[in-house]
Protein backbone atom coordinates (compact mmCIF):
# COMPACT_ATOMS: atom_id res chain seq x y z
CA UNK A 1 0.00 0.00 0.00
CA UNK A 2 1.21 3.55 -0.71
CA UNK A 3 2.33 5.66 2.22
CA UNK A 4 0.30 8.89 2.29
CA UNK A 5 0.55 12.02 4.45
CA UNK A 6 -2.18 12.43 7.12
CA UNK A 7 -3.83 15.28 5.18
CA UNK A 8 -4.20 13.05 2.11
CA UNK A 9 -5.59 10.18 4.19
CA UNK A 10 -8.07 12.55 5.85
CA UNK A 11 -9.16 13.84 2.45
CA UNK A 12 -9.61 10.28 1.16
CA UNK A 13 -11.74 9.36 4.17
CA UNK A 14 -13.82 12.54 3.86
CA UNK A 15 -14.33 12.16 0.10
CA UNK A 16 -14.70 8.42 -0.45
CA UNK A 17 -16.29 5.48 1.31
CA UNK A 18 -13.90 3.09 3.08
CA UNK A 19 -14.19 0.61 0.20
CA UNK A 20 -13.54 3.31 -2.42
CA UNK A 21 -10.47 4.59 -0.56
CA UNK A 22 -9.08 1.06 -0.19
CA UNK A 23 -9.66 0.39 -3.91
CA UNK A 24 -7.90 3.62 -4.85
CA UNK A 25 -4.92 2.83 -2.64
CA UNK A 26 -4.75 -0.71 -4.07
CA UNK A 27 -4.78 0.69 -7.62
CA UNK A 28 -1.99 3.09 -6.73
CA UNK A 29 0.05 0.23 -5.35
CA UNK A 30 -0.66 -1.88 -8.45
CA UNK A 31 0.68 0.78 -10.83
CA UNK A 32 3.85 1.25 -8.82
CA UNK A 33 2.70 4.18 -6.68
CA UNK A 34 4.35 2.91 -3.56
CA UNK A 35 4.79 6.31 -1.97
CA UNK A 36 3.28 9.77 -2.12
CA UNK A 37 6.18 11.30 -4.02
CA UNK A 38 5.73 8.86 -6.92
CA UNK A 39 2.18 10.03 -7.63
CA UNK A 40 2.17 12.52 -10.52
CA UNK A 41 -0.30 15.35 -11.24
CA UNK A 42 -1.70 15.23 -7.72
CA UNK A 43 -3.33 18.33 -6.14
CA UNK A 44 -1.03 20.42 -3.97
CA UNK A 45 -3.56 20.52 -1.14
CA UNK A 46 -6.40 18.34 0.17
CA UNK A 47 -9.13 18.82 -0.43
CA UNK A 48 -7.98 20.53 -3.65
CA UNK A 49 -8.34 24.31 -3.67
CA UNK A 50 -11.12 25.89 -5.72
CA UNK A 51 -10.43 25.84 -9.45
CA UNK A 52 -12.18 25.80 -12.83
CA UNK A 53 -12.07 23.70 -16.00
CA UNK A 54 -12.82 24.57 -19.60
CA UNK A 55 -16.09 23.06 -20.87
CA UNK A 56 -14.18 21.24 -23.61
CA UNK A 57 -11.93 19.53 -21.02
CA UNK A 58 -14.89 17.81 -19.32
CA UNK A 59 -15.64 14.21 -20.25
CA UNK A 60 -19.27 13.10 -20.58
CA UNK A 61 -20.39 16.73 -20.28
CA UNK A 62 -23.79 17.55 -21.78
CA UNK A 63 -23.82 19.73 -24.83
CA UNK A 64 -23.74 23.44 -23.97
CA UNK A 65 -27.29 24.85 -24.12
CA UNK A 66 -28.30 27.02 -27.06
CA UNK A 67 -31.35 29.22 -27.65
CA UNK A 68 -33.08 26.45 -29.58
CA UNK A 69 -32.50 23.85 -26.81
CA UNK A 70 -33.70 26.07 -23.94
CA UNK A 71 -37.14 25.31 -22.52
CA UNK A 72 -39.50 27.86 -20.95
CA UNK A 73 -38.26 30.78 -23.04
CA UNK A 74 -40.66 33.43 -24.44
CA UNK A 75 -42.42 32.47 -27.66
CA UNK A 76 -41.35 35.77 -29.20
CA UNK A 77 -38.31 37.86 -28.61
CA UNK A 78 -38.34 40.60 -27.71
CA UNK A 79 -41.57 39.93 -25.78
CA UNK A 80 -44.77 41.68 -26.82
CA UNK A 81 -45.32 44.96 -24.97
CA UNK A 82 -48.84 45.44 -23.63
CA UNK A 83 -51.06 45.78 -20.59
CA UNK A 84 -52.33 42.22 -20.12
CA UNK A 85 -51.11 39.40 -17.90
CA UNK A 86 -49.45 37.72 -20.90
CA UNK A 87 -47.52 40.75 -22.16
CA UNK A 88 -44.56 42.70 -20.81
CA UNK A 89 -44.75 46.23 -19.42
CA UNK A 90 -42.71 48.83 -21.29
CA UNK A 91 -39.76 50.22 -19.38
CA UNK A 92 -41.14 53.75 -19.61
CA UNK A 93 -44.60 52.83 -18.26
CA UNK A 94 -45.37 55.14 -15.33
CA UNK A 95 -45.94 53.31 -12.06
CA UNK A 96 -48.98 54.66 -10.17
CA UNK A 97 -48.13 56.60 -7.01
CA UNK A 98 -48.61 54.95 -3.63
CA UNK A 99 -52.11 55.36 -2.22
CA UNK A 100 -52.54 58.24 0.19
CA UNK A 101 -55.68 59.61 1.81
CA UNK A 102 -55.64 62.49 -0.66
CA UNK A 103 -55.56 60.30 -3.81
CA UNK A 104 -57.68 57.41 -2.47
CA UNK A 105 -61.02 57.00 -4.22
CA UNK A 106 -64.11 55.41 -2.70
CA UNK A 107 -63.31 56.44 0.87
CA UNK A 108 -66.23 56.90 3.32
CA UNK A 109 -67.82 60.32 3.01
CA UNK A 110 -68.40 60.66 6.77
CA UNK A 111 -64.73 60.35 7.63
CA UNK A 112 -63.74 62.48 4.61
CA UNK A 113 -66.02 65.25 5.90
CA UNK A 114 -63.79 65.86 8.91
CA UNK A 115 -61.00 68.37 8.27
CA UNK A 116 -59.15 66.98 11.30
CA UNK A 117 -59.61 64.24 13.91
CA UNK A 118 -61.89 66.34 16.13
CA UNK A 119 -64.13 67.33 13.21
CA UNK A 120 -64.30 63.68 12.05
CA UNK A 121 -65.38 62.55 15.54
CA UNK A 122 -68.06 65.24 15.58
CA UNK A 123 -69.24 64.22 12.06
CA UNK A 124 -69.92 60.64 13.16
CA UNK A 125 -71.20 61.53 16.63
CA UNK A 126 -68.29 60.06 18.53
CA UNK A 127 -67.64 61.37 22.01
CA UNK A 128 -71.13 62.82 22.37
CA UNK A 129 -72.62 60.40 24.92
CA UNK A 130 -75.19 61.93 27.24
CA UNK A 131 -74.73 59.22 29.90
CA UNK A 132 -73.66 60.40 33.35
CA UNK A 133 -70.67 58.81 35.05
CA UNK A 134 -71.82 56.39 37.75
CA UNK A 135 -72.13 52.80 38.88
CA UNK A 136 -75.65 51.83 37.80
CA UNK A 137 -76.96 50.17 34.65
CA UNK A 138 -78.13 53.53 33.27
CA UNK A 139 -74.80 55.34 33.78
CA UNK A 140 -71.38 55.07 32.20
CA UNK A 141 -68.37 53.75 34.09
CA UNK A 142 -65.48 56.13 34.68
CA UNK A 143 -62.48 55.57 32.44
CA UNK A 144 -60.27 54.64 35.39
CA UNK A 145 -62.59 52.09 37.02
CA UNK A 146 -61.29 48.60 37.90
CA UNK A 147 -62.69 45.21 38.89
CA UNK A 148 -61.57 42.58 41.37
CA UNK A 149 -61.35 38.94 40.30
CA UNK A 150 -64.53 38.18 42.28
CA UNK A 151 -66.45 40.83 40.26
CA UNK A 152 -66.17 38.63 37.13
CA UNK A 153 -68.39 35.54 37.39
CA UNK A 154 -66.46 32.27 37.01
CA UNK A 155 -63.12 33.93 36.26
CA UNK A 156 -61.23 32.53 39.25
CA UNK A 157 -62.36 28.94 38.54
CA UNK A 158 -61.43 29.27 34.87
CA UNK A 159 -57.97 30.63 35.70
CA UNK A 160 -57.35 27.74 38.13
CA UNK A 161 -58.41 25.26 35.42
CA UNK A 162 -56.01 26.85 32.91
CA UNK A 163 -53.19 26.83 35.47
CA UNK A 164 -53.77 23.10 36.13
CA UNK A 165 -53.75 22.28 32.40
CA UNK A 166 -50.49 24.19 31.91
CA UNK A 167 -48.94 22.33 34.84
CA UNK A 168 -50.02 19.00 33.26
CA UNK A 169 -48.41 20.01 29.96
CA UNK A 170 -45.18 21.07 31.64
CA UNK A 171 -45.03 18.06 34.00
CA UNK A 172 -46.71 15.11 32.24
CA UNK A 173 -45.02 12.60 34.54
CA UNK A 174 -47.08 13.97 37.47
CA UNK A 175 -50.51 13.46 35.85
CA UNK A 176 -52.74 11.19 37.94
Amino acid sequence: MPTLPKSALSALNATFSKEQAETLLALLAAVGGSDWDSIVDKPTSFPPSAHTHEWEDLTDAPEAPTWTTLSGKPATFPPTIGTTATTAMAGNTPIPPAATWANLSGKPAVIAAGADAAAARTAIGAGTSNLAIGTTASTAAAGNHTHTISDVAGLEARLIDIENRLDDLENPEEID
